[in-house]
């Protein structure tokens, strides 16, 4: 995957648009998280609309203040994969909340609850065969979950032997469709149709201290600002 790593975006672009392999022989593939506000053209971040629900994320305020934060200062990215790539099941670490907003494309993407994991610990289908964790004694919820296999959740074989009573949540996901995955949700992807989406961690800033009073109200006035903006 050298070729691609060392790619000019213009080559990029030209090979994506064409559909051609971006990676010969290795695709299907993720081919590039690319950092919106950090290195793409001010003509493509000026237009970029965070969605409401998001736009109090803590990262996102942090750039606005040229503080570094998070584990991943790349987000939010624009983000391609070409058809046939699959996301085995995962959690997310750190366990952050994300958003996936579609700009084209088709991805069908299935999910298991924390709660789920959590019932499915120690018992039923025990899930800690596969993962590390720590079982809550006061809530449904496995602090930490990090899962050393990854399997596959599109295979009906293995989710009907190894997973029996798992409630396994289906969807797709298209153009103009935003997709949200809550902390600690196992989550597995599988793209359809080349696709084109913005992906990024969220920390609700909303809820760790309260705002600045000079500071606009964030999710009252979030659909007009704009991201690059000193109070987006």
């Amino acid at each position: 995957l050298r070729m691609l790593a060392h790619m000019d975006f213009r080559e990029f672009l030209r090979r994506w648009r064409s559909r051609e392999s971006i990676a010969g022989e290795h695709s299907p593939v993720l081919a590039l998280e690319y950092p919106i506000l950090d290195r793409c053209a001010k003509q493509v971040w000026q237009e970029l609309r965070i969605p409401p629900f998001f736009s109090g994320d803590v990262g996102l305020r942090a750039k606005t203040a040229k503080v570094p934060y998070g584990e991943n200062g790349g987000y939010p990215a624009l983000t391609f994969t070409e058809a046939g790539f699959l996301t085995g099941a995962h959690v997310d670490w750190p366990n952050n909340e994300l958003w996936v907003a579609m700009c084209s494309g088709r991805k069908r993407v299935r999910t298991i609850s924390i709660s789920a994991i959590a019932d499915h610990w120690d018992q039923g289908a025990r899930l800690n065969r596969f993962a590390s964790g720590k079982l809550s004694k006061s809530e449904r919820v496995v602090l930490n979950p990090h899962f050393h296999t990854s399997f596959d959740l599109f295979d009906e074989e293995f989710l009907a032997k190894e997973l029996p009573g798992v409630p396994v949540f289906d969807g797709v996901v298209s153009d103009g469709d935003l997709l949200y995955l809550p902390t600690s949700v196992l989550h597995a992807v599988r793209t359809e149709e080349p696709t084109v989406y913005v992906i990024s961690a969220y920390v609700d800033l909303n809820n760790l201290f309260a705002a600045n009073p000079r500071q606009l109200p964030l999710k009252l006035d979030s659909c007009s600002q704009v991201c690059h903006l000193a109070n987006f």
